[in-house]
């Protein structure tokens, strides 16, 4: 996954903080609320905060069709402004078209201000991107982001993989933090020269994760299932 939100703005760490403090924040703070709800549990998640003087309504949803426009232009405002190139319009359509039940986007209102891309492939995952423009940086935008791929994938795949440029620490740590190992390299991978660490998620760190994800806010608490 290339962080490209964070390179040198976001830490593993403070993400799982940020994951933590939204829960605990209403409770702390009695001028503000925060309530999760979801139209339908395996697609749109909203979080709603409201202060004494202003309402911000974060939306976290799959892709459409009606996204590429929005995609394409978020490309431009994080790696067009980086001065790094930016998707083919073969690929956003891709996304959009083919593989929108993986991929999603933030939105605060009407505004798009993020998106992840993944790809789902039989037992298998693959999580490519993960972007958010320069002033919604250090929000909870990152957070809802990876928990809305999180509990798509969770039980859906047995492994999930990121691939990611050796110097991206904050892409590798977060890869850390999800429990994912480094497991080879790949030597031009989108070129000559171009050389990727690969890391893995297995099903038995997805199980061993769970109750990290659980307070963290990625995935909801697993019901055990009554004794027959």
């Amino acid at each position: 996954m290339e962080l490209h939100h964070g390179e040198t703005h976001v830490e593993a760490e403070q993400l799982a903080t940020t994951g933590q403090q939204h829960q605990h924040h209403a409770a702390a703070n009695p001028t503000s609320r925060y309530h999760l709800t979801a139209t339908d549990p395996t697609r749109t998640f909203v979080m709603v905060m409201t202060r004494e003087d202003h309402m911000t309504r974060l939306t976290i949803r799959k892709l459409s069709s009606d996204d590429f426009a929005p995609l394409a232009m978020l490309e431009n405002d994080v790696f067009g402004a980086m001065g790094e190139a930016v998707l083919c319009p073969h690929y956003l359509r891709l996304c959009t078209e083919i593989f929108h039940e993986s991929c999603f986007i933030a939105l605060d209102g009407d505004r798009p201000v993020g998106y992840l891309l993944s790809f789902v492939n039989g037992r298998q995952a693959y999580c490519t991107t993960l972007a958010v423009i320069p002033e919604y940086q250090k929000t909870r935008v990152t957070v809802q982001l990876i928990g809305a791929f999180v509990r798509h994938i969770i039980d859906r795949v047995d492994e999930c993989w990121f691939t990611v440029k050796e110097d991206n620490a904050p892409a590798r740590a977060l890869h850390r933090m999800l429990g994912a190992s480094d497991v080879g390299r790949r030597v031009d991978f989108y070129g000559p020269g171009d050389e990727r660490i690969v890391a893995k998620i297995d099903r038995a760190t997805f199980e061993r994760m769970r109750a990290k994800y659980e307070r963290l806010g990625f995935v909801p608490p697993r019901v055990a299932e009554r004794a027959a």
